[in-house]
């Protein structure tokens, strides 16, 4: 049961990146199709579903085998599950679209359940990571073939769109007059496929860090060299920042803790290196036009985020107590200006902003009533005396930098879960 609960955990995590859903609800806003008030069940949200009906299994039959806890201590865990879930139903009941706040609400049970599967069962980091690497080197193999040929074709199997270029809506980068296509992957956006190689690029670290196999060091700097040219082709900011601020925490624990880690860490950072240099001058107007001011879409891009923060502003005014439900802030957005086109309707690219707009005053509560839960299930950070371990922090470090520019890590299903995985790799069980 235990090994099929693994590799139940190590094809979710392999899977996680491909988008292949049923739409069970198309909802549309003045004739064009709405992303963020849609209502959706992901494929591995099945494998998730399949996931915890085996840990529950498993726990009964361990609970079986073993003494259980305390009474009151059992008491006190149902009593703050109960809080937190009167909380949770006070948000759906006042917020926007109940089924929309209903199924962000199912996402973010599954997440956690996700990262309390991985948390019980130990299953090893190392394990994790790798599955993870892979994912991440099969998207930036499929990155590079998009930024190549500037096209992307649609599949409903797995969940990606077409997009080119002249398509409006696709994100490009404008240089004197001419659309290049940033990468996709098969993931929704190339902000997010640049969050996935910023992490798979840290574990490949790590991974080569503890490899003796001279062969399977090779392959790891393929797959660390592809990542990162992925990265620079998403042509994300925030990912490569995260990345950035996730190799000088590497070096600064290399120079004293882990000191082993610094010869695959120096062998990183030079391929990495060589890489930006080779792309900034093979695709040089690229490489500048994210971080030129003047640019047209970069100003519009900065006009944007200004106004995002002035209607996060608003809607947090309007509705400061109860928030507008888990999910519903596109759709409070629309109720209030109605005749907007629907790429107007955005949400703030700040997950911190985003959480108060949509709960309120309610996230203090809920989220004390969290703190308690996880102290009194005797949960703790896990110690960082090994590379895995620090791996694992790190990118939960990338995460929450991330969440200062985008949205993602909350607002969408790969999102939840990423941060999920993540965190279920940062925690352990103190208590035996």
């Amino acid at each position: 049961m235990k090994k099929i609960i693994n590799y139940l955990i190590l094809a979710i995590v392999f899977f996680l990146p491909w988008q292949t859903r049923w739409i069970y609800q198309a909802n549309e806003v003045n004739g064009q199709f709405s992303e963020h008030t849609s209502l959706y069940i992901y494929g591995t949200e099945i494998l998730i579903g399949i996931l915890l009906g085996l840990a529950i299994i498993q726990l009964i039959l361990t609970l079986g085998r073993k003494k259980i806890r305390p009474v009151k201590t059992f008491k006190f865990n149902v009593i703050i599950l109960v809080a937190m879930a009167i909380f949770a139903a006070l948000t759906i009941w006042y917020g926007v679209n109940y089924a929309i706040s209903l199924q962000k609400i199912v996402w973010l049970i599954l997440g956690a359940a996700m990262a309390g599967v991985i948390v019980m069962t130990r299953i090893k980091s190392e394990l994790i990571m790798k599955a993870f690497l892979a994912a991440t080197t099969i998207q930036a193999g499929y990155a590079l073939h998009q930024f190549f040929t500037q096209y992307i074709q649609p599949s409903k199997w797995f969940g990606v769109a077409e997009q080119y270029p002249k398509l409006l809506g696709t994100p490009v980068i404008e240089i004197n007059g001419e659309r290049i296509m940033r990468a996709f992957g098969s993931l929704p956006h190339p902000n997010i496929l640049g969050g996935f190689l910023c992490i798979g690029i840290i574990f490949a670290v790590a991974i080569l860090a503890k490899e003796k196999q001279a062969n399977r060091r090779t392959l790891l700097l393929i797959m660390l060299a592809m990542n990162s040219l992925a990265l620079f082709m998403s042509a994300s900011r925030s990912a490569i920042l995260a990345l950035v601020i996730g190799l000088g925490i590497y070096y600064l624990f290399s120079a004293k803790k882990l000191v082993g880690l610094r010869p695959s860490l120096n062998r990183a950072l030079m391929i990495i290196f060589l890489l930006a240099i080779f792309f900034s001058t093979a695709n040089h107007n690229f490489s500048l036009a994210r971080f030129d001011g003047g640019n047209r879409l970069e100003q519009q891009s900065v006009n944007d985020r200004v106004t995002q923060y002035q209607e996060a502003g608003q809607v947090i005014r309007a509705n400061w107590l109860t928030g507008v439900g888990p999910g519903n802030y596109v759709a409070a957005l629309i109720n209030s200006t109605p005749t907007k086109n629907i790429w107007d309707y955005q949400l703030i690219h700040n997950i911190y902003g985003l959480l108060i707009t949509e709960f309120g005053f309610l996230l203090i509560p809920i989220g004390v009533l969290m703190y308690l839960l996880v102290k009194n299930l005797g949960l703790g950070w896990r110690k960082l005396d090994n590379e895995y371990a620090l791996a694992l922090r790190i990118a939960l470090i990338q995460l929450a930098v991330i969440g200062l520019f985008d949205h993602y890590p909350y607002s969408l299903y790969v999102g939840i879960m990423l941060a999920s995985i993540v965190m279920g790799g940062n925690v352990r069980v103190e208590r035996k």
